[in-house]
Order: C-alpha cells, then structure tokens, then sequence
C-alpha cells in the first residue's frame, strides 16, 4: 500500500506457524531474488568426489605460491 506514492505497508499471506521460510523463499518474497526456474536440485547430477580432506586448501596454497 502507498501513500503520497511512499510504501506504507507491505501485503503478505498469513504465517501459519508451521515453519519457516527458507532463505530463498525469504529472499524471493523480499525481491532480492528470483525463484528457481525448474524444480529439484541443481547440483544432483554433478559427480560426487572423494577428496582427502584438507586438498581444496593445499590446491589453492600451491595456486598461490605458484608451484
């Protein structure tokens, strides 16, 4: 709602207390970004590695030192 052309309340669907939002969700009632154009998870089909733990920090130190 506007008054004098200035936003003075915003209209929302009642909370039913069942949960909350997700941070999309609250991001996309916000107008801060946009809903997914196709459901389901993006990364699903992406192949699964078994790095020991620690390589992503050892690459990216070598990366920097340049060895």
């Amino acid at each position: 709602m506007t008054a004098h052309g200035r936003v003075v309340a915003v209209l929302t669907p009642p909370d039913d207390g069942a949960g909350q939002l997700s941070r999309l969700d609250s991001l996309v009632r916000k107008g801060a970004a946009r809903a997914p154009i196709e459901s389901g998870d993006p990364l699903a089909d992406l192949p699964n590695f078994k790095l020991p733990k620690g390589t992503a920090a050892r690459l990216l130190d070598e990366d920097r030192d340049g060895t």
